[in-house]
């Protein structure tokens, strides 16, 4: 049982870590921070089994 609540908190944390680190999405703040152009990120994942 604590095993289980232990894992549900950790993935729950995980999640709200990655929603903190998201971007809004909103134009202005590109533009005010003299951020690069929009659309151009890419994200590659590596995984192993």
């Amino acid at each position: 049982m604590k095993r289980k609540l232990l894992s549900v908190l950790l993935a729950g944390t995980m999640v709200l870590s990655l929603a903190a680190c998201g971007n809004s999405g909103s134009s202005d703040d590109a533009s005010s921070e003299g951020g690069g152009s929009e659309g151009g990120n890419k994200l590659t994942v590596w995984a192993w089994d």
